[in-house]
C-alpha cells in the first residue's frame, strides 16, 4: 500500500496568482450534496511536507478537495515535519485550512502507536495548539503484518496502544487476513474491531470494486473479508464502519501497478469523476452484502489511493 516515490511534477500550478490562491472558501461546484450524504470520501495524501508550507501547492490541494466533495485526508510523510517544532505553525496553518474548506477529519498515517502517544510527533504538535481546527484529529495504523511487515501481535498491539493513546478517533488499513500464526481470523477481527472506529479496506482492482473482491477469501482464511469483519464485528459486540479503498494508480503515470486510475480518468468528463466510479462501487458491493454483513458492517464511504494519482486522472484546474 505505501506509495513509492517517482516525483509528480507539479510546477504547472505555480501560474495560478497569489491573489487567486487566497480566498475565501465559497460554495463547492462539482459535489452532488444531497449524495455525499449517503457515504463519505477521503484521499491518501502522499507528500505532505511539499504541500503543507507551498501556499499555492496547498490552496490548491484544498479547493481540490472542497470542489469534489473530499471530507478526510490520511497523511503520509509526516515524520520530518513534525519531527522539528519550527514546522508547527505552519502545518498548523495546513489543518486549519483543510478545515476551512470542509477537511474535517485529517489523519496520519504511521506503522507504529508512538508518534500518537504522550511524547510522540503528533501528541507534541496537538499539544502546541490551541485550535481543534489546527489539529490532527485521527490516527491511522498502516503495517502490512499480512505482507510480512512484522507480526500480528505487533499490529495488534499497536493497535491497541493508539486506541489508549492522545487521539479518541482511530483506524486501520487492511489488505488480507492471512500470517496471523495460531490466531483465528475472526478473533483477530474481533481484535480490531475493539480497539477501532473504523476499518479501510484494501479493494485495488482494473474494474470497479466489486463485491467479490471485498470478500475474497485469503489463504488458509475461515471465510471471505466481508464475513471476517462482520463476525469479528458481532464478536466485539460492536457494529463496525467500513471504508473501501480505491486505487488511482495507473503505470503510466509512473506507479508500479494498474488499478482504477485509467477508469478515474475516462470518468474525468463527469461533474464528479470520484462520485461517478463510487456509486457504482457502492452499488456492487453493498446490494450484494448479506443480511449478517449488513446487521454488523455499516459501508461508510471511499477511500482514495493517492493524491498524486488523482492529480493524474482528475487534474486540478488552474
Amino acid at each position: 500500500m505505501m506509495y513509492k516515490l517517482k516525483g509528480l511534477a507539479v510546477a504547472a500550478l505555480c501560474v495560478l496568482s497569489f491573489t487567486a490562491c487566497h480566498k475565501e472558501p465559497q460554495e463547492a461546484s462539482h459535489e452532488d450534496n444531497s449524495a455525499s450524504e449517503q457515504w463519505e470520501r477521503y484521499m491518501y495524501v502522499d507528500h505532505t511536507d511539499t504541500v503543507y508550507n507551498n501556499a499555492v501547492g496547498r490552496d490548491v490541494f484544498c479547493k481540490y478537495l472542497r470542489d469534489y466533495g473530499f471530507t478526510g485526508v490520511y497523511l503520509y510523510s509526516t515524520r520530518e515535519i513534525l519531527s522539528d517544532e519550527s514546522n508547527y505553525a505552519a502545518f498548523g496553518d495546513f489543518m486549519e485550512r483543510l478545515d476551512a474548506y470542509g477537511v474535517k477529519h485529517r489523519a496520519v498515517a504511521a506503522a507504529s502507536a508512538f508518534s500518537f502517544q504522550t511524547g510522540g510527533r503528533v501528541a507534541n504538535f496537538n499539544a502546541s495548539q490551541l485550535s481543534a481546527k489546527r489539529r490532527v484529529n485521527r490516527a491511522n495504523l498502516e503495517r502490512e503484518w499480512w505482507n510480512g511487515d512484522g507480526s500480528w501481535e505487533e499490529w495488534i498491539d499497536a493497535n491497541r496502544q493508539i486506541a489508549n493513546a492522545t487521539i479518541a478517533d482511530n483506524d486501520f488499513y487492511i489488505g488480507w487476513y492471512r500470517n496471523l500464526g495460531s490466531t483465528i481470523d475472526t478473533v483477530a477481527a474481533a481484535a480490531q474491531a475493539s480497539s477501532s472506529d473504523r476499518i479501510l479496506l484494501h479493494c485495488y482492482q482494473k474494474v470497479i470494486p466489486s463485491y467479490n473482491y471485498a470478500n475474497a477469501q485469503s489463504e488458509g482464511a475461515t471465510c471471505g473479508r466481508l464475513d471476517i469483519i462482520a463476525k469479528g464485528a458481532r464478536d466485539a459486540g460492536k457494529r463496525i464502519d467500513l471504508y473501501i479503498i480505491i486505487s488511482a494508480e495507473d503505470t503510466l503515470w509512473g506507479a508500479e501497478n494498474q488499478f482504477s486510475g485509467p477508469l478515474l480518468a475516462a470518468a474525468a468528463v463527469q461533474p464528479n469523476p470520484y462520485r461517478y466510479i463510487e456509486a457504482q462501487a457502492y452499488e456492487n458491493i453493498h446490494s450484494a452484502m448479506t443480511d449478517f454483513q449488513r446487521q454488523w458492517i455499516d459501508l461508510k464511504g471511499f477511500v482514495w489511493f493517492t493524491k498524486r494519482y488523482c492529480y493524474q486522472a482528475v487534474p486540478p484546474s488552474l
